[in-house]
């Protein structure tokens, strides 16, 4: 009996595992990556050096991003990586390949990284999952390192996610326009947000609230001025987003000429959303939305979790202030 009871128990650790670190599952955005199956690893292309095998139909569309613990920024092949096709004889390196958009079946590519570290591969790969064709993305997490060529098959990622879009920003704070001169712009968190509710006249125009979405939410991040940088946001049919961006450092420079304490304290803790609609996205998936200047489409204040929707600095209505910065007052 006791045996038996073995058994069963071993059966059941062995599900248990395969269930937890095998099975591919469909997750939202603003999960945690998880790690990408490796096939192998050596030194066979050198350090820093990634490996991708494609055997389950045209990768359509590809994105490394740094992981997104630290960030989620876009890698940019030619600047942050170089793409080559691999060859079975030699060094494995063949033709640099910085400008393919897709991966063809039946290849092997090299992606060889200027600065080690751990960074997020998504793929969309139409053949690869017949429930759900080429509407999804798939993902998972690579640890890149100095010494060490990481081999990896397309099948071997771990998440399915939502298509995803590509949304650059060119930080050019202040402007002229600015209701802040000469203070510090940089970038620190950007939110993608759904409209959950209209306001009491029924728009999504002042008082309107916002949640976010997919759990999605980049932190602790540093665009400072004058610099481009790009992050991933979940872009699904029939649905716009607002990218909402906040830059909680202005009131280091001075404020707009005749404005009061109450508007200062309001602007600093305003975040500026640019909507993004489903339909402008392009084929490629890369949108430029121009400058973070051009994010006023919208200004939110964040409520815990959700935001509430204002037209223009003005009187506290709809609303309460949070996240003030030390020194300034409610």
């Amino acid at each position: 009996m006791k045996k038996k009871l073995n058994i069963i128990v071993l059966l059941t650790l062995v599900v248990l595992t395969l269930f937890t670190f095998g099975c591919k599952k469909e997750v939202e955005a603003g999960a945690d990556v998880r790690a990408w199956n490796i096939s192998s690893q050596d030194g066979a292309c050198g350090g820093q050096v990634v490996t991708l095998k494609v055997e389950k139909g045209d990768i359509s569309w590809f994105c490394w991003t740094v992981h997104q613990a630290d960030g989620g920024y876009i890698q940019t092949a030619g600047t942050d990586y170089d793409i080559y096709k691999y060859v079975s004889d030699g060094d494995h390196f063949g033709d640099k390949v910085n400008d393919i958009t897709t991966l063809e079946n039946g290849n092997t590519y090299i992606f060889k990284f200027g600065v080690k570290g751990n960074y997020d591969l998504y793929i969309n790969q139409p053949t690869a999952e017949k429930s759900v064709g080429g509407t999804k993305d798939f993902r998972g997490k690579v640890k890149v390192e100095e010494n060490n060529t990481v081999h990896l098959k397309d099948s071997g990622y771990k998440d399915i996610t939502g298509k995803n879009v590509e949304v650059y920003i060119k930080n050019n704070e202040p402007t002229s326009g600015s209701f802040w001169q000469n203070g510090d712009y940089t970038v620190t968190e950007l939110w993608p947000l759904v409209l959950e509710s209209n306001n009491t006249a029924g728009d999504s125009g002042t008082g309107s609230i916002w949640k976010v979405e997919q759990s999605l939410k980049y932190t602790g991040l540093a665009l400072t001025n004058g610099n481009t940088a790009g992050w991933l946001f979940p872009c699904e049919e029939g649905k716009d987003i607002l990218v909402a961006m906040y830059q909680p450092n202005r009131g280091t420079g001075t404020p707009m000429q005749g404005s009061t304490k109450e508007e200062q304290t309001e602007n600093l803790n305003t975040y500026f959303g640019k909507q993004i609609s489903y339909a402008s996205i392009p084929e490629n998936r890369k949108l430029t939305v121009a400058n973070s200047s051009s994010f006023n489409d919208k200004k939110f204040l964040k409520e815990d979790m959700s935001f509430t929707a204002k037209s223009a600095i003005g009187t506290v209505e709809y609303y309460t202030v949070s996240d003030v910065p030390e020194g300034m007052t409610k």
